[in-house]
Protein backbone atom coordinates (compact mmCIF):
# COMPACT_ATOMS: atom_id res chain seq x y z
CA UNK A 1 0.00 0.00 0.00
CA UNK A 2 1.53 3.42 -0.82
CA UNK A 3 -0.03 6.97 0.26
CA UNK A 4 -0.39 9.90 -1.39
CA UNK A 5 3.11 10.82 -0.38
CA UNK A 6 4.71 8.15 -2.08
CA UNK A 7 5.19 6.23 1.24
CA UNK A 8 4.86 2.50 1.42
CA UNK A 9 3.26 0.44 4.32
CA UNK A 10 3.06 -3.58 4.02
CA UNK A 11 1.04 -5.73 6.75
CA UNK A 12 -0.33 -9.50 6.57
CA UNK A 13 -3.22 -11.04 8.13
CA UNK A 14 -4.37 -15.19 8.64
CA UNK A 15 -7.43 -17.00 8.12
CA UNK A 16 -8.31 -20.28 10.10
CA UNK A 17 -9.98 -23.09 9.32
CA UNK A 18 -13.21 -23.08 12.21
CA UNK A 19 -14.44 -26.35 12.52
CA UNK A 20 -16.53 -25.25 15.64
CA UNK A 21 -18.92 -22.81 14.45
CA UNK A 22 -21.38 -24.39 15.95
CA UNK A 23 -21.82 -26.01 19.69
CA UNK A 24 -23.46 -29.41 20.83
CA UNK A 25 -25.39 -29.63 23.98
CA UNK A 26 -27.44 -32.86 25.10
CA UNK A 27 -30.35 -34.18 27.80
CA UNK A 28 -29.74 -37.18 28.63
CA UNK A 29 -33.01 -39.28 30.36
CA UNK A 30 -32.17 -43.24 31.82
CA UNK A 31 -33.28 -46.41 30.71
CA UNK A 32 -35.70 -47.53 33.38
CA UNK A 33 -37.58 -50.61 31.39
CA UNK A 34 -36.39 -54.01 31.78
CA UNK A 35 -38.64 -55.27 28.79
CA UNK A 36 -38.54 -52.58 25.99
CA UNK A 37 -35.37 -49.59 26.30
CA UNK A 38 -36.75 -45.74 27.13
CA UNK A 39 -33.66 -44.14 27.70
CA UNK A 40 -33.24 -40.96 25.35
CA UNK A 41 -30.90 -37.83 24.25
CA UNK A 42 -32.46 -34.71 23.31
CA UNK A 43 -29.69 -32.78 21.51
CA UNK A 44 -29.65 -28.48 20.89
CA UNK A 45 -27.41 -26.66 18.59
CA UNK A 46 -26.41 -23.30 18.62
CA UNK A 47 -26.95 -21.39 16.60
CA UNK A 48 -30.17 -22.70 14.88
CA UNK A 49 -29.55 -23.51 11.45
CA UNK A 50 -30.03 -26.53 8.98
CA UNK A 51 -27.74 -29.76 10.20
CA UNK A 52 -27.59 -33.13 9.34
CA UNK A 53 -26.85 -35.93 11.97
CA UNK A 54 -24.94 -39.12 12.21
CA UNK A 55 -25.21 -40.93 15.22
CA UNK A 56 -23.27 -44.34 16.24
CA UNK A 57 -26.19 -46.09 16.63
CA UNK A 58 -26.84 -45.52 12.80
CA UNK A 59 -30.22 -43.15 13.38
CA UNK A 60 -30.21 -39.72 11.50
CA UNK A 61 -32.20 -38.13 13.55
CA UNK A 62 -31.26 -35.21 15.61
CA UNK A 63 -33.21 -36.39 18.46
CA UNK A 64 -32.82 -40.27 19.84
CA UNK A 65 -34.76 -42.55 22.03
CA UNK A 66 -35.84 -46.10 23.57
CA UNK A 67 -32.55 -46.59 24.35
CA UNK A 68 -30.51 -48.70 26.91
CA UNK A 69 -28.29 -47.82 28.63
CA UNK A 70 -24.47 -46.43 27.40
CA UNK A 71 -22.76 -44.20 25.48
CA UNK A 72 -23.37 -42.97 21.96
CA UNK A 73 -22.08 -40.67 19.27
CA UNK A 74 -22.89 -38.40 16.87
CA UNK A 75 -21.28 -35.89 14.70
CA UNK A 76 -22.76 -32.99 13.55
CA UNK A 77 -22.32 -31.08 9.83
CA UNK A 78 -23.55 -27.32 9.04
CA UNK A 79 -24.35 -26.26 5.98
CA UNK A 80 -20.86 -25.28 4.91
CA UNK A 81 -19.60 -28.75 5.73
CA UNK A 82 -18.40 -28.17 8.91
CA UNK A 83 -18.48 -30.79 11.37
CA UNK A 84 -18.50 -31.60 15.70
CA UNK A 85 -18.30 -35.17 17.63
CA UNK A 86 -19.96 -35.38 20.92
CA UNK A 87 -20.73 -38.40 23.43
CA UNK A 88 -23.39 -39.00 25.67
CA UNK A 89 -23.94 -41.75 28.69
CA UNK A 90 -27.16 -42.88 28.65
CA UNK A 91 -27.43 -44.37 32.70
CA UNK A 92 -29.55 -47.10 33.83
CA UNK A 93 -31.94 -47.16 36.58
CA UNK A 94 -33.82 -50.15 36.83
CA UNK A 95 -35.99 -51.11 39.53
CA UNK A 96 -36.31 -54.22 40.55
CA UNK A 97 -38.91 -55.68 43.05
CA UNK A 98 -37.88 -56.48 46.39
CA UNK A 99 -39.80 -59.17 47.89
CA UNK A 100 -40.39 -60.69 51.45
CA UNK A 101 -42.53 -63.74 53.03
CA UNK A 102 -43.95 -64.65 55.88
CA UNK A 103 -45.67 -67.88 56.40
CA UNK A 104 -47.94 -70.17 58.66
CA UNK A 105 -47.16 -73.58 58.54
CA UNK A 106 -50.02 -76.21 57.91
CA UNK A 107 -51.68 -78.63 61.12
CA UNK A 108 -51.55 -82.23 61.17
CA UNK A 109 -51.54 -82.77 57.54
CA UNK A 110 -54.60 -80.02 56.56
CA UNK A 111 -54.47 -77.79 53.53
CA UNK A 112 -54.13 -74.92 56.23
CA UNK A 113 -51.26 -72.76 55.93
CA UNK A 114 -50.70 -69.74 54.89
CA UNK A 115 -48.15 -67.26 52.45
CA UNK A 116 -48.33 -63.29 52.91
CA UNK A 117 -45.69 -61.93 50.09
CA UNK A 118 -44.49 -58.29 50.64
CA UNK A 119 -43.38 -56.34 47.58
CA UNK A 120 -41.59 -52.86 47.90
CA UNK A 121 -41.92 -50.49 46.39
CA UNK A 122 -44.97 -49.54 45.91
CA UNK A 123 -46.95 -50.12 42.37
CA UNK A 124 -48.41 -52.27 40.27
CA UNK A 125 -47.08 -55.80 39.91
CA UNK A 126 -48.49 -59.07 38.80
CA UNK A 127 -48.17 -62.99 40.17
CA UNK A 128 -47.42 -65.87 39.34
CA UNK A 129 -47.11 -68.66 41.99
CA UNK A 130 -45.73 -72.16 40.96
CA UNK A 131 -49.46 -73.94 42.16
CA UNK A 132 -50.72 -71.58 39.75
CA UNK A 133 -52.35 -68.54 41.70
CA UNK A 134 -52.37 -65.19 40.43
CA UNK A 135 -53.02 -63.31 43.66
CA UNK A 136 -50.46 -61.63 46.04
CA UNK A 137 -50.68 -63.55 48.90
CA UNK A 138 -51.80 -67.28 49.01
CA UNK A 139 -54.11 -69.61 51.32
CA UNK A 140 -55.54 -73.03 52.22
CA UNK A 141 -52.13 -74.55 51.41
CA UNK A 142 -50.46 -77.80 52.38
CA UNK A 143 -46.93 -78.62 53.31
CA UNK A 144 -44.61 -77.93 50.76
CA UNK A 145 -42.37 -75.40 48.85
CA UNK A 146 -43.88 -72.64 46.63
CA UNK A 147 -42.28 -70.50 44.11
CA UNK A 148 -43.24 -67.02 42.51
CA UNK A 149 -42.49 -64.67 40.58
CA UNK A 150 -43.18 -60.71 40.29
CA UNK A 151 -43.80 -58.57 37.41
CA UNK A 152 -43.58 -54.58 37.95
CA UNK A 153 -45.29 -52.45 34.88
CA UNK A 154 -41.68 -52.17 33.99
CA UNK A 155 -41.59 -55.54 33.36
CA UNK A 156 -38.58 -55.80 35.77
CA UNK A 157 -39.07 -59.26 37.73
CA UNK A 158 -38.04 -60.84 40.78
CA UNK A 159 -38.52 -64.39 42.07
CA UNK A 160 -38.95 -65.85 45.55
CA UNK A 161 -39.71 -68.89 47.32
CA UNK A 162 -41.15 -69.93 50.97
CA UNK A 163 -41.92 -73.36 52.27
CA UNK A 164 -44.86 -74.52 54.57
CA UNK A 165 -44.09 -77.27 56.94
CA UNK A 166 -46.40 -79.88 58.57
CA UNK A 167 -47.06 -78.75 62.26
CA UNK A 168 -48.56 -82.14 64.49
CA UNK A 169 -48.16 -79.61 67.68
CA UNK A 170 -50.60 -77.50 66.76
CA UNK A 171 -51.71 -77.27 70.46
CA UNK A 172 -50.09 -77.15 73.91
CA UNK A 173 -50.59 -78.98 77.08
CA UNK A 174 -49.72 -77.54 80.52
CA UNK A 175 -50.52 -78.12 84.03
CA UNK A 176 -49.71 -77.00 87.58
CA UNK A 177 -48.98 -79.76 90.20
CA UNK A 178 -50.16 -78.94 94.59
CA UNK A 179 -47.98 -80.32 97.14
CA UNK A 180 -49.32 -82.60 99.84
CA UNK A 181 -49.22 -80.68 102.72
CA UNK A 182 -50.96 -82.56 105.19
CA UNK A 183 -49.67 -84.69 107.66
CA UNK A 184 -52.65 -86.59 109.17
CA UNK A 185 -52.97 -87.90 105.42
CA UNK A 186 -49.10 -88.93 105.49
CA UNK A 187 -49.55 -91.05 108.67
CA UNK A 188 -52.52 -92.78 107.67
CA UNK A 189 -50.82 -93.97 105.10
CA UNK A 190 -47.87 -95.42 106.87
CA UNK A 191 -50.13 -97.06 108.96
CA UNK A 192 -51.89 -98.64 106.14
CA UNK A 193 -48.61 -100.15 104.59
CA UNK A 194 -47.50 -101.29 107.80
CA UNK A 195 -50.92 -102.67 108.83
CA UNK A 196 -51.07 -104.08 105.85
CA UNK A 197 -47.72 -105.83 105.53
CA UNK A 198 -48.73 -108.09 108.71
CA UNK A 199 -51.44 -108.85 107.19
CA UNK A 200 -49.33 -110.51 104.27
CA UNK A 201 -47.30 -112.01 106.47
CA UNK A 202 -49.83 -113.90 108.56
CA UNK A 203 -51.46 -115.07 105.32
CA UNK A 204 -48.32 -116.56 104.41
CA UNK A 205 -47.41 -118.32 108.28
CA UNK A 206 -51.13 -119.69 108.17
CA UNK A 207 -50.82 -121.49 104.50
CA UNK A 208 -47.46 -122.36 105.27
CA UNK A 209 -48.84 -124.67 108.35
CA UNK A 210 -51.54 -125.79 106.16
CA UNK A 211 -49.48 -127.30 103.75
CA UNK A 212 -47.24 -129.45 106.55
CA UNK A 213 -50.28 -130.92 108.21
CA UNK A 214 -52.02 -132.13 105.08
Amino acid sequence: MTGSNGCPATTSATIINDNTSFTITGITTENTSCLTPNGSISLTITPSGSYTFSWSNGSSLEDINNLASGSYSVTVTDATSCSSVATFTVGNNVVLPSLMTSTINATCGQSNGSINLSVSPAGSYTYAWSNGATSEDINNLAAGTYNVTVTGSNGCTATTSATIINDNNSFTITGITTDNTSLLDAKWQYQFNRRTKWQLHLLLVEWLIIRRYQ
